[in-house]
């Protein structure tokens, strides 16, 4: 993960307020954090991800869609 610049974080619910925890106590790192608010953006972003990123799925069941 640390030679990567990019972390993009997806989460719905109460994933979601631990994802902006995340993002929050990252903000004073070199990485650019990648969280979208809406759910459909997530699943837009994760369609545009590339290999300069890396991906931190956030789910409580595991069965998240």
């Amino acid at each position: 993960m640390s030679k990567k610049k990019v972390i993009d974080l997806y989460g719905v619910g109460t994933a979601y307020i631990t994802a902006l925890n995340f993002e929050q106590k990252k903000m004073s790192t070199p990485y650019f954090i990648n969280l979208k608010h809406i759910s459909s953006d997530q699943n837009r972003q994760a369609m545009l991800s590339n290999k300069d990123s890396v991906a931190i799925v956030i789910s409580y069941s595991g069965e998240e869609q």
